[in-house]
């Protein structure tokens, strides 16, 4: 479970990274 919140959270950031990058 934690495992699937970590992974949550790094898809977070990965989508601001390509809205910044758009």
């Amino acid at each position: 479970m934690k495992l699937s919140q970590l992974n949550t959270y790094f898809i977070m950031i990965h989508i601001k990274h390509l809205v910044k990058i758009h």
